[in-house]
């Protein structure tokens, strides 16, 4: 199997994920990322804005800011 097939059978996998069980894995993914030490510890954040199949960044992105954090993504 190429990368180009590889990529597009795991984004179609992807993409049929259950909205719901895909939320509550975000939410346990935001939540592991928020309690290390590294993140506690830093003062920048280096993130990327998701797309609606990515695994959700805006709760991280969210809690960077209300935790006077700086956010930085790429352009």
């Amino acid at each position: 199997m190429t990368k180009t097939e590889l990529r597009a059978k795991l984004l179609k996998r992807r993409s049929m994920l259950d909205k719901a069980k895909k939320r509550a894995q975000e939410l346990e993914i935001q939540s592991r990322f928020l309690m290390t030490d590294e993140y506690r510890a830093c003062d920048t954040v280096l993130a990327y804005v998701s797309t609606d199949s990515e695994i959700d960044t805006y709760g991280v992105i969210s809690a960077a800011f209300a935790n006077h954090k700086r956010v930085a993504v790429p352009v």
